[in-house]
């Protein structure tokens, strides 16, 4: 518990200022419909406060999702592929841009369909807020819980109505 307060007040404390965005570097301006983007994706490892976010199309999730069966990935692969990579990015504190950080959002993205969170929120109201938060255990281990939340904003959450 003492982690998981530390992180929310480091969290508060770092998001207060702002998000620096990057657009990937296919999205060309005047060719993109960023309205669409309405789920907004929260990388969190707890341990150290690291936070990065995305935002896609609520119909990323189903791309995810068919890359995972295509590749012949077990979604426990999945979820365990996603938990190292928000460890390794948050060792080395990935920031916008970082072409890594975009293929642990793919991940995370993935691993989420395959939770029992993802499941229980109908497909017309994916649009929100998924955080996937990372707990690291004493023998360094990585265990990761989504969390989801609706919200009336159309960007990034703020820290004061999170």
């Amino acid at each position: 518990m003492k982690q998981e307060k530390t992180f929310f007040e480091t969290m508060t404390g770092a998001l207060s200022p702002g998000w620096t965005v990057k657009l990937q570097s296919h999205l060309q301006p005047g060719q993109m419909d960023l309205g669409r983007f309405q789920v907004r994706l929260y990388l969190v490892d707890t341990s150290n406060g690291w936070t990065a976010a995305a935002a896609m199309a609520p119909e990323g999730f189903d791309e995810a999702r068919r890359n995972v069966v295509a590749a012949g990935l077990a979604p426990t692969a999945v979820l365990d592929a996603a938990g190292q990579a928000i460890a390794q990015l948050s060792r080395r504190q990935a920031g916008a841009g970082d072409a890594e950080l975009q293929q642990g959002f793919q991940l995370v993205a993935a691993a989420l369909t395959g939770t029992q969170t993802f499941k229980a929120v109908p497909p017309d109201r994916r649009a929100g807020h998924w955080l996937y938060q990372a707990y690291r255990g004493h023998d360094a281990s990585t265990i990761c819980r989504p969390v989801f939340f609706g919200a009336q904003e159309t960007g990034f959450c703020s820290p004061e109505k999170c």
